[in-house]
């Protein structure tokens, strides 16, 4: 499933350097699904697919695994190309919706999609600009989505949020909304995956780990000790079963131990360590650790093509963070 180890890999590229199972998953997927089909049948993990090789290349700056994907990534790259109306930016076609399992209307879903198509045009762009031989830049005309149907009072929260992701969402409107939502069923680890993430965008840091506290805090008071696939913040004992009540699946369908629920591991590495990659390979990197009230001290190691980041983190008295941060000498921190 495209989207699942898409957002599985968040947690790969901090944890480990062998991304052999996620780069034979990208491969599977890119010369598995042949031209006139979408991966797993739905057109929204064709996009995921492609942010997941923009990632992959962001995180590793591995040019020869790009470019033995190259036609693999031109052959998808056409069929979505053929399935946009070329005036408009628009699908031409309406299908089947998925992009969460909470449940939410046709339209919340096909403006979603779309604002999801633009983010995918930023990322293979950004991938081309590094890796030219690829082709030509992405230029699909881009949709006129309107920001207030984004801002709709929708229980999906991932329709708001992929409005703020895409810009789409003015960064006024969007610090409006991260400042005002309160965490509440149903919420599920993806969605407040990118709610943390949206909110760190604007540096409503406090906001993002309190998204995290509650999320995956209440899985950690619930002596879980595995990501459970969705979440429910309130409920009976058997979360197995509570899970299940806002998704189509039957009763004990759910996972409670998945991995895509896994991204606070990336999370808590870019802005608790306060690594954050911003060229390809992490061969210049921004280093802010976050200065949160509840932070005494913290040390950990995030994975490089050139070998460890190493940091470490105290807090003084008069409230200032004393850092230490060791890195190779091809990684220019800034």
């Amino acid at each position: 499933w495209v989207y699942d180890y898409y957002m599985a890999a968040k947690a790969d590229y901090v944890l480990w350097d062998d991304f052999k199972v996620l780069k034979r998953s990208i491969v599977e997927l890119g010369h598995g699904t042949p031209y006139g089909y979408w991966m797993n049948s739905i057109p929204s993990y064709t996009l995921w697919w492609f942010n997941n090789v923009w990632e992959y290349y962001l995180h590793t700056e591995d040019k020869e695994f790009i470019l033995a994907m190259k036609e693999d990534i031109q052959k998808h790259l056409q069929w979505v190309t053929d399935n946009i109306e070329s005036d408009t930016g628009f699908f031409k076609e309406k299908h089947a919706p998925f992009l969460e399992w909470v449940p939410m209307e046709e339209e919340e879903y096909w403006n979603a999609f779309h604002a999801l198509l633009m983010i995918t045009k930023k990322n293979l762009n950004q991938l081309i600009a590094y890796v030219p031989e690829l082709g030509s830049p992405v230029k699909w005309q881009e949709p006129n989505l309107k920001e207030e149907d984004f801002l709709v009072n929708s229980q999906a929260l991932i329709i708001p949020l992929m409005g703020i992701l895409s810009g789409v969402v003015s960064d006024t409107k969007a610090i409006e909304f991260l400042k005002t939502y309160k965490s509440t069923n149903p919420i599920s680890p993806l969605s407040a995956f990118w709610l943390a993430e949206c909110c760190s965008k604007f540096g409503l840091q406090e906001h993002a780990w309190n998204v995290l506290q509650i999320v995956w805090g209440y899985m950690l008071e619930k002596d879980s000790t595995t990501f459970w696939e969705s979440s429910i913040l309130t409920g009976k004992r058997d979360f197995h079963h509570n899970q299940t009540t806002y998704t189509a699946y039957d009763s004990y369908r759910m996972s409670l131990c998945h991995s895509w629920s896994s991204t606070p591991v990336q999370w808590i590495s870019r802005y608790i360590l306060g690594i954050k990659p911003m060229k390809p390979g992490f061969r210049e990197v921004v280093f802010k650790p976050l200065p949160l009230a509840e932070l005494r001290y913290c040390s950990g190691s995030i994975s490089t093509p050139f070998g460890a980041i190493y940091v470490q983190v105290n807090k003084e008295k008069n409230g200032e963070l004393a850092t230490r941060v060791i890195a190779p000498p091809e990684v220019r921190i800034i």
